[in-house]
């Protein structure tokens, strides 16, 4: 993942896309690995791409709630994201608007 970031650093990007959503224990460490590998300018938004439960969802971003990170599709439906809002702190991006209904 890191490697991938690399070179698109090298090309002139600043925002990356890292995809998640393996395993609790294995994505914090996913997460916290390239954050802390990034370039003061960088952003690292973590594509979870609707593979978590909601309660996986919140026990992951609240064990990295302390790093100024978003997470991408985590859940699947709208409750979902609904309800893993109001037990945590991260902003979620919602890219696949059919997945709302």
């Amino acid at each position: 993942m890191l490697n991938t970031i690399k070179v698109y650093r090298a090309t002139g990007y600043c925002v990356h896309s890292a995809k998640v959503g393996a395993d609790v224990t294995l994505d914090i460490e996913r997460i916290k690995f390239p954050h802390a590998n990034r370039a003061a300018d960088e952003t690292v938004f973590f594509d979870v791409n609707r593979a978590w439960l909601p309660n996986e969802t919140i026990a992951i971003m609240n064990a990295v709630r302390e790093l100024p990170i978003w997470h991408e599709q985590p859940c699947e439906t709208l409750d979902e994201w609904k309800h893993v809002c109001n037990r945590t702190i991260h902003p979620i991006c919602i890219d696949e608007g059919p997945r709302l209904l």
